[in-house]
């Protein structure tokens, strides 16, 4: 529940219809993935169900009367008659530790007492693990699961009036066959028992087109013991939960998956200018995971041993590495963790847990612990990630100065090509929505009507830049630009200007963070020497002079010059500059939290 919450904190609008502040953070996924529990979350927020809606399938799902269904008979009987699973894990911990349930065989001395009830409680573990646990590999086939979810994938907001009609179970591709659904793309970690390894089954890949989704999510979600393994194709014989290995996967949104996005045609088609303007963008990792535990403490004793042991077995030391690597992986990640399920606010008055763990489906039918848990998750989700990473711009001083510094160079290299008493201009043009471009920063844009303009998609140089990501010249006296290093078969357009200007180089500001160089190579024109998501342009632009003694009239011939050549590097290096300073208030951020 409380993962459901994170996720509203991170993708709910930050305001309601009546103006109130939610403290939602109002992201918007580029792609999703999830082991476990994540992988039916994940699926279903990823189908177009939002966390409220999602919530409620888990109220009525895991009802008294919903579980029956869901996870199909246990040695021959319904899950009701097993509802005590949970009750026993938590009966057994407490007997191991202390004098308890005085009221068995009384008559017995406390010491003679408590391994009384260890080995009553040992026998009935042994019990349900020798007679149903092992031979079907697990205890539920949990049919009901995949029906479940695929009902629900068919009746989906984006998917009902498509496929909602079909008999077979839906498959990716089927999803795939909807042209311009807006879908991201979906990432799910199956462990593969026969493989010893890890499977990731993802809605991109074109060797998986007819895997059943629900049939792949009730893989990754197959907790081991409780739930049996899937067999999901011929590569995948004996698969169950993702999280056994991998419980916090966004590593998989890594630059291979952006370098996918860009040569998307090959997998959407029809949406592959929109997952590729995704790609160009800058990202932040965000994992949505519960509290890690405390550690089991020192073993002083064989069973004290083995207690640590099955609590490391079971998934406290994977999440302490996953911790650890969160110090290491790529910046730009932010940790969404609610506080330990062993917290005060998460006991009984008595001390008790209100969960017993992670299989306590019965606890799920306390509608007012669910909603308690979704609020603790949202909280969280505002707590760790502060919405000034995101949702302010650097303050303007620091840019200026870089803005300032690159005028006063350029100046004197172009001081011989001037018209006298013009001033060169430079500006910032940043992404305010999907399709427009605002000037967010300038120098020596005081009182200009160009300044703080707006362009739409596709309009000016400005906005080839963005979409390119790659820098451009125009001599916007004659309405010449060079365009080498895009497509063969561009067409010329009208550049926009104000009518005092003649030449404008524009340059884009990549994410220096998230970056890489490109192959060294001779360039016929300009290019830039790194790959990357893209902030927005970085604008020089002045009045100056064409001709036999000043520059030539073709920017791809000013391209060659050295003169035009020393502009350039300087603008990529106030670029890099300013890319860093678009990252100074995440990295602040961060470092405070």
């Amino acid at each position: 529940m409380e993962l459901i919450g994170q996720l509203k904190g991170v993708t709910g609008r930050p305001t309601t219809r009546g103006g109130e502040n939610t403290g939602d953070l109002n992201f918007s996924p580029v792609g999703v993935a999830g082991s476990s529990a994540g992988a039916i979350i994940a699926t279903l927020f990823w189908a177009g169900y939002e966390p409220i809606e999602i919530l409620e399938i888990v109220k009525e799902t895991f009802s008294a009367n919903g579980r029956e269904a869901f996870f199909g008979p246990y040695a021959g009987t319904g899950f009701s008659s097993f509802a005590d699973f949970t009750t026993y894990i938590s009966q057994f911990s407490k007997a191991w530790a202390a004098d308890w349930r005085a009221d068995w065989c009384p008559w017995l001395f406390p010491r003679a007492r408590k391994w009384f009830v260890r080995l009553k409680l040992l026998a009935r573990g042994a019990r349900v693990m020798v007679c149903h646990a092992l031979p079907g590999k697990g205890l539920f086939e949990a049919s009901g699961f995949v029906t479940k979810l695929d009902n629900l994938l068919k009746q989906s907001p984006r998917l009902r009036d498509d496929l909602g009609r079909k008999a077979e179970l839906l498959t990716f591709r089927d999803i795939r066959a909807l042209p311009q659904l807006g879908m991201v793309p979906l990432f799910l970690m199956v462990t593969d028992v026969a493989g010893a390894g890890l499977r990731i089954i993802s809605s991109i890949d074109n060797d998986l087109l007819d895997m059943p989704i629900a049939r792949a999510v009730r893989a990754s979600a197959g907790f081991p013991g409780f739930f049996r393994p899937v067999k999901l194709d011929a590569q995948n014989l004996c698969c169950i939960d993702g999280g056994v290995i991998s419980n916090l996967p966004t590593w998989v949104f890594d630059r291979a998956f952006r370098d996918r996005l860009r040569n998307a045609a090959d997998v959407f088609p029809g949406e592959a200018e929109r997952l590729s303007s995704l790609a160009a963008l800058p990202w932040h990792h965000v994992s949505l995971r519960l509290g890690v535990g405390a550690p089991p403490g020192n073993p002083n004793s064989g069973l004290a041993f083995l207690k640590s042991l099955f609590s490391l077995l079971t998934g406290i030391g994977r999440r302490h590495l996953e911790n650890t690597l969160d110090t290491f992986v790529a910046v730009k990640r932010f940790a969404v963790t609610s506080s330990p399920a062993d917290d005060e606010e998460m006991l009984s008055k008595s001390g008790d847990p209100l969960i017993a763990g992670v299989l306590d489906f019965k606890a799920l039918e306390d509608h007012r612990l669910v909603e308690r848990l979704y609020d603790r998750g949202r909280k969280a989700a505002h707590r760790c990630i502060d919405d000034r990473t995101m949702l302010i711009l650097p303050p303007e001083q620091p840019v200026l100065l870089v803005l300032q510094d690159l005028v006063e160079k350029i100046e004197v290299l172009f001081a011989p090509h001037i018209v006298p008493g013009s001033k060169i201009r430079v500006n910032v043009f940043l992404p305010t929505r999907s399709d427009i471009l605002t000037m967010a920063y300038g120098c020596n844009m005081a009182g200009h009507v160009d300044n703080g303009i707006q362009l739409s998609h596709g309009q000016g140089v400005t906005s080839l830049c963005y979409l390119y990501a790659e820098p451009f010249l125009a001599n916007l006296r004659d309405q010449l630009l060079d365009v080498t290093d895009i497509n063969p078969t561009f067409q010329p357009f009208n550049v926009e200007t104000s009518g005092d200007r003649t030449w404008l180089m524009s340059v884009p500001i990549l994410d220096p963070l998230d970056s890489r160089p490109l192959p060294s190579m001779v360039f016929a024109g300009l290019a830039m020497d790194t790959d990357g998501p893209i902030f927005g342009t970085l604008n020089i632009d002045a009045n100056l002079l064409y001709g036999p003694q000043n520059l030539d009239s073709d920017p791809y011939a000013q391209s060659q010059t050295r003169l035009i050549r020393m502009v350039f590097d300087l603008a990529k290096a106030a670029a890099y500059e300013l890319g860093l300073l678009f990252n100074d208030p995440w990295l602040v951020t961060n470092v405070e939290t």
